[in-house]
């Protein structure tokens, strides 16, 4: 599952290197990030900062919590928490606690339009695969066609259609089309729905 957490309320209980990668991300995506620690390490500028132990009323008003301490004992703290206040939970420690997440984060690479993301069970393993895969560049050619192309079969091709026609549009000859650019891959939309 990809979540749009644009604008959303997160928080951050940590204030360490792990806590301050994940509010860097975090912000690339759009998300509002409160960290809450004791301390703090380097943390992005663009952070709320409370200097404070880690206390359930943290996630009044949160979407998404980030357990990013270097204590088992504390991220058990804010999973349960979390899970009280109905707030979605991650943890840097997974398995090493007794309350498990809600979700994990696993690496990922964006090349424009296309985002692969892998998850094995080991964060270096799964970043490895990554570097293993690198998509055809026709696939990638036909992904920026799709962006515009998509909303228009959506709102102009009837439902019964549309699955056989994004069908079509993976065969090798659509994705060489998709090389020449979108008025190429519209031809062949319009052959498919005469």
């Amino acid at each position: 599952m990809l979540l749009n957490i644009e604008t959303w309320p997160v928080l951050v209980v940590g204030g360490g290197t792990v806590a301050a990668r994940k509010a860097e991300g975090l912000l690339e995506h759009g998300a509002r990030v409160t960290m809450v620690s004791p301390e703090f390490g380097d943390v992005p500028a663009e952070v709320i900062r409370i200097v404070d132990r880690f206390n359930p009323v943290h996630l009044a008003g949160k979407r998404m919590v980030f357990a990013a301490t270097n204590r088992a004992d504390v991220n058990d703290a804010v999973c349960k928490a979390a899970r009280d206040y109905g707030v979605l939970c991650n943890r840097a420690d997974p398995g090493e606690g007794q309350v498990r997440a809600d979700f994990s984060t696993p690496p990922h690479r964006t090349d424009g339009d296309i985002t692969i993301t892998a998850t094995t069970g080991s964060p270096a393993l799964s970043k490895r695969l990554l570097d293993e895969l690198r998509p055809d560049p026709r696939i990638a050619a036909m992904a920026r066609v799709m962006a515009e192309l998509r909303p228009w079969i959506i709102e102009h091709v009837p439902l019964q259609d549309r699955r056989a026609l994004f069908r079509r549009l993976v065969r090798d000859d659509a994705l060489d089309a998709a090389t020449v650019g979108f008025a190429a891959v519209r031809r062949l939309v319009d052959q498919h729905i005469r």
